[in-house]
């Protein structure tokens, strides 16, 4: 109950894990046995010494994560040329492309999307994008790939549909 209070009381205010920390650091000094944040001449929230060492201990095991989660995320972007397996059209799911194997990504070039799903742009299954494609990378320790990574179309450059096929008995 007291975490919520203290996590309310950071997102209202705008404030980050270091400064929640500051705030309540002076029931760590002797002589504080608590700290009361004080509004119209009430005291509308009251934290101990034994409390604060829950929220520290919280805040620190943020702290971590936040750091962990900054080390282990990697993203890149690249021009590719990518082939469509699957279109979406309509709405904002995600695509199925192939570049090497097969994966799905959401296509984020929303003026292109708005032209294809508006019969604009022709480009079946089967047709090859030119396009920015951003990689998310979620890495261990080592630098290794953890899982697949989450991939999204930023920009359309370019659409070559399939080649046609003729019919070998047409002369």
């Amino acid at each position: 109950e007291l975490m919520k209070s203290v996590e309310a009381f950071q997102e209202n205010r705008g404030l980050s894990v270091e400064a929640v920390g500051d705030i309540v650091y002076p029931t760590k000094k002797e002589g504080y046995e608590s700290l009361e944040f004080i509004s119209n001449e009430r005291t509308f929230e009251k934290i101990t010494e034994t409390e604060f060492d829950r929220i520290q201990n919280s805040l620190d095991a943020q702290k971590e994560t936040e750091k962990i989660d900054e080390i282990r995320r990697e993203t890149t972007t690249s021009k590719r040329t990518i082939k469509i397996k699957k279109a979406v059209y309509e709405g904002a799911g995600k695509w199925e492309f192939i570049f090497r194997t097969s994966f799905s990504a959401s296509m984020d070039d929303c003026e292109w999307l708005a032209k294809f799903q508006a019969g604009e742009i022709h480009a079946p299954p089967g047709s090859w994008l030119s396009v920015d494609l951003e990689e998310t990378f979620v890495l261990d320790e080592d630098g290794s790939e953890v899982s697949s990574p989450q991939r999204r179309v930023i920009k359309v450059f370019d659409v070559e549909p399939p080649e046609l096929t003729t019919d070998m008995f047409d002369g």
